[in-house]
């Protein structure tokens, strides 16, 4: 805005001439660099593209692979660079959809494809100044002139936001807002229906089912112990038509309700182990297979501790007689004394393994296994590894499909939720899952039905129960 006072005093002839220095934009010069991998780790030396214009280029960086896709740092090397767009071709043929966190970019390459071809567009956003000159004359006053001036700076700032992670969805499974807590699910493999279970605001665990290709069922209350549930609801199926339900009641104790007629009717609330113990965490659920299950607490001294059931069908007797210990990570659990982050389970499918998961008093991934001959100490799986960036903010769930198979799920301390592969290669990294502006506010339920399929539901901000699968 310019204010201007003007006093005449008398007339004259005078020529001014002015010099004005306009910045200018150029138009950019575009640049495309391709690299080809013959394997998910074959992708040779990192590449740097030709350097028209001198010394502006980007290098781009292959980090290797796992079983959920593979990994490549593209790095301007100068200030002024705008990466446009990144095109993956999978070894079959097919166009891998990008996750880029950062400077890095994975790509989403299941099965035994790989990124056979990267191609990377970019320009230099070069900008130059323009220099022009104007002469103007005219007759008039000599004057004395006060000026007074302020400038104003406008500046736009265009943010591209990454596409989708892995996974399908994600897609609201009711329209009910019944969520009050992470919901959790159950699949038996080979079959295609998946079970799910919320804790409402009124306290009472509500169950939902699909049976593709039908949509989920209305909810049903299946009640809750006396007082109401606390925390998440934990399901398993351990036969196609067997359902259990565990929740930590409003007296800390671990209370079940199951169906044996795939939900057409269903026990009631009882206690299994009567007194025995007080929860601290939401209890959490898997199964060795048909007839078998393992529940998992949080007891009031930090340690997590197991009952397992076996029953006479696969030469068992029931419910085992005594907690099993199982401790604690270096530093214990997350969570305060008397509300601390839940365990998550899961077995091999038909086997004797078996995974157990807590989130650390660190933010971290802490894992411990069994074996078939005894249970490892605590360790840290992927020790360095960050979600994006981010520390575990939840619960972790896990999910196997086939034996040597296991997926880690958590949600990260930005909210959006992340899966961790583990397969023949060993741990890959955390992986975000759909679209980088999903934001959740609890953590995940997951299941497989089957060879590569998985089952994941969360708490939108809405408070619906949202669902991503493969």
């Amino acid at each position: 805005m310019r204010s201007r006072r003007l006093a005449v005093l008398a007339l004259s002839l005078s020529v001014i001439g002015v010099v004005m220095l306009v910045p200018g934009t150029a138009s950019a010069d575009e640049f495309t660099t391709t690299i080809t991998c013959t394997a998910v780790s074959t992708c040779g030396t990192p590449v740097t593209t030709p350097t028209p214009p001198s010394g502006q280029n980007v290098t781009i960086e292959p980090l290797g692979g796992s079983t959920l896709g593979q990994g490549f740092r593209i790095l301007p090397t100068v200030a002024g660079i705008t990466i446009t767009s990144k095109v993956a071709t999978l070894s079959s043929g097919g166009t891998a959809q990008p996750v880029v966190e950062s400077d890095n970019i994975s790509f989403y390459a299941l099965n035994d494809n790989f990124v056979s071809q990267l191609v990377v567009t970019w320009n230099n956003n070069a900008t130059s100044t323009t220099t022009s000159t104007t002469t103007t004359s005219s007759t008039s006053s000599t004057s004395s002139t006060s000026t007074s001036s302020t400038t104003s700076t406008s500046t736009t700032t265009t943010t591209t936001i990454p596409g989708p992670g892995p996974g399908n969805g994600p897609q609201s499974i009711r329209p009910d807002a019944f969520a009050s807590s992470s919901p959790d699910s159950a699949s038996v493999k080979g079959t295609e229906r998946t079970d799910v279970v919320v804790r409402h605001s009124d306290n009472n665990i509500y169950w939902s089912f699909e049976v593709l290709p039908n949509p989920f069922t209305a909810y049903q209350s299946l009640g809750a112990p006396p007082g109401g549930a606390k925390g998440n609801p934990a399901l398993a199926s351990a036969s196609p038509r067997h359902l259990d339900v565990f929740v930590r009641g409003a007296d800390d104790k671990l209370w079940q309700n199951f169906s044996s007629d795939g939900g057409a009717t269903w026990f009631g609330w009882i206690r299994p182990f009567g007194e025995d113990g007080t929860l601290t965490a939401s209890p959490e659920l898997s199964t060795r297979g048909a007839n078998r299950l393992n529940v998992y607490v949080v007891n009031t001294d930090g340690d997590v501790y197991e009952h397992f059931y076996d029953g006479p069908e696969v030469g068992g007797s029931g419910w085992n007689s005594n907690w099993i210990y199982h401790g604690k990570p270096a530093g214990g659990i997350a969570g305060s004394t008397s509300e601390r982050s839940d365990p998550g389970s899961v077995a091999w499918g038909n086997s004797e393994r078996l995974d157990l998961f807590v989130r650390g008093a660190d933010n971290q991934l802490w894992q411990k296994f069994y074996n078939g001959a005894g249970w490892t100490d605590w360790f840290k799986p992927v020790d360095g590894k960050t979600l994006g960036g981010n520390t575990i903010a939840s619960e972790p769930e896990a999910a196997s499909w086939a034996q040597g198979n296991l997926l880690v799920f958590a949600r990260g301390s930005d909210n959006r939720v992340y899966a961790l592969p583990f397969g023949t290669g060993g741990w890959g990294d955390w992986v975000r899952l759909v679209r980088f502006s999903d934001t959740w506010q609890s953590g995940v339920g997951a299941s497989s039905r089957g060879l590569e399929r998985f089952d994941v539901f969360t708490r939108g901000t809405d408070n619906l129960t949202y669902h991503i699968w493969q």
